[in-house]
């Protein structure tokens, strides 16, 4: 009852869960109810809440265990939207076509493409799940480090700017950020799959409305502006009121945007495929 109060009273959209909440030691071997216990799960089904989770375990979608909960809970729960974060953490891509074949026909199963660098790993969403169930993340500020994931073996890496591999082999590397890397991974994935300009749209655009996520643009030197802000302020934090279609500052300033008039219905009443059916 605590979550669900803060969560209304904050004006939010759900909740994201993260395997650090557990008490298991190594966090990172936690069952998924280990930190999102099942009453929570029910209060997000009232409540038609959208959560993001973070899986672990070693095999991440691959896991039976995993597998297996999600199942139960996407089934039990169908009023609430599950979002599976870094494309079902499929930073080792086998672990996604290995497993996502078991959680085919759940609609209110989603994923987020953050960070993840291997196009493997959306492709077999988009081959197996649907291109409609995927959308694009960026997991800022992660996305404006230099490096990328990287599979290797069973698991994965994460090679950062200071990972001692940038000076092998005939010439020095510079490497890039990792929403770079991220975004190219996406690229060559829908390029693989075949996917239309349509296609692509929903993937960045469109299939975040189904979860009830407001998507704002902004001019660029706005958007310059108030990175240098988040930069310069801790805890900085701006108020988005989507009814007069405006984005507000703590300084007051006024930044205006549009948005499609029935996607903005939808988002102030409510409502999804569904709901907008009834």
């Amino acid at each position: 009852e605590w979550v669900r109060e803060n969560v209304r009273r904050l004006g939010l959209h759900g909740l994201k869960c993260y395997h650090t909440m557990s008490d298991v030691d190594p966090t990172w071997e936690a069952a998924i109810e280990d930190y999102l216990p099942e009453p929570l799960i029910k209060v997000a089904d009232e409540e038609g809440w959208v959560i993001t989770l973070h899986l672990v375990k070693s095999r991440a979608v691959a896991e039976p265990a995993n597998i297996e909960c999600i199942k139960h809970y996407c089934q039990t729960y169908p009023n609430m939207r599950l979002i599976l974060a870094h494309s079902a953490r499929g930073f080792q891509p086998s672990h996604n076509l290995e497993g996502l074949p078991h959680l085919t026909g759940l609609d209110n199963l989603y994923f987020d493409t953050s960070v993840n660098c291997e196009p493997i790993a959306h492709q077999a969403i988009i081959r197996l799940i649907g291109h409609d169930k995927l959308m694009y993340g960026t997991d800022m500020p992660v996305s404006h480090f230099r490096g990328r994931s990287l599979s290797a073996a069973d698991s994965f890496i994460w090679l950062s700017e200071e990972s001692p591999v940038w000076g092998e082999k005939h010439m020095k590397i510079d490497p890039v950020i990792v929403g770079l890397e991220h975004i190219r991974s996406l690229k060559w994935a829908c390029w693989s799959e075949g996917l239309s300009d349509g296609q692509v749209e929903d993937i960045f655009y469109n299939n975040a409305f189904k979860n009830g996520i407001l998507l704002i643009t902004l001019a660029e030197e706005e958007v310059d502006r108030l990175f240098a802000e988040v930069d310069a302020n801790e805890g900085y934090q701006l108020d988005v009121d989507l009814e007069h279609q405006r984005v507000i500052t703590p300084g007051g300033e006024i930044l205006e945007f549009e948005v499609d008039a029935f996607r903005k219905h939808c988002l102030l009443n409510g409502l999804d495929d569904i709901g907008i059916t009834l």
